[in-house]
């Protein structure tokens, strides 16, 4: 039977890091914690922050961000232990932790704010042509799913265009596609012109 080796092993640890540790749901311990409730019962149903913030508050919402973004960077910069293709593997390991966790019974948020801080670590021009084009986008339609969507794709033109190495590009595909299927939902309000705006109303 054959074994692996090398590269191969490295993306393979990366990619187990980077899940375990993104699958730690910071919104829901929190708002566990904080009432004693689910914050899968409100909202969205997810475990991310603004969903956080639905429940708790801004500044809750901001932590859980925050803490969200951290345990991305985390696993790129633990992952680069391992070995060169290691990171890589990592940061798309803590989008899809974040998104299916297991502690959660698959359940998780749409992986943002994990997306962001993997990528700081691992392709920092590229995480901030996502967060200039993030805050234009929201700016623009008054909606954060939009401008999530936008940064998605943004990640991945900008890795592409900047010729950044063959895993980081892929690991850039494989999460930002990731978090526009999360966004499906959303899409579909989008289109329907349901979505809720900052401050109230419809998009």
């Amino acid at each position: 039977m054959p074994s692996l080796t090398g590269q191969g092993l490295d993306l393979l640890l990366g990619a187990l890091l980077g899940f375990f540790l993104g699958s730690v749901p910071f919104g829901y311990v929190l708002v566990k914690l904080r009432t004693g409730k689910d914050v899968r019962d409100f909202g969205s149903g997810n475990t991310g922050a603004t969903n956080v913030g639905r429940v708790l508050g801004r500044n809750a919402g901001m932590a859980v961000l925050l803490a969200d973004a951290l345990k991305g960077l985390a696993a790129v910069l633990l992952a680069a232990f391992i070995g060169p293709a290691a990171p890589a593997a990592a940061a798309f390991g803590a989008v899809a932790g974040h998104c299916y966790s297991p502690w959660l019974r698959g359940r998780g948020g749409k992986g943002v704010a994990t997306m962001f801080g993997a990528f700081v670590a691992l392709a920092p021009l590229c995480a901030a042509v996502a967060a200039v084009v993030l805050a234009a986008f929201a700016a623009m339609t008054r909606t954060m799913s939009a401008g999530s969507l936008a940064a998605a794709v943004a990640l991945v033109v900008s890795s592409w265009w900047l010729a950044l190495p063959a895993a980081t590009t892929l690991a850039a595909l494989l999460s930002g596609t990731l978090v526009i299927w999360r966004h499906r939902g959303n899409i579909q309000r989008l289109m329907r012109g349901e979505e809720h705006r900052f401050g109230g109303g419809r998009s």
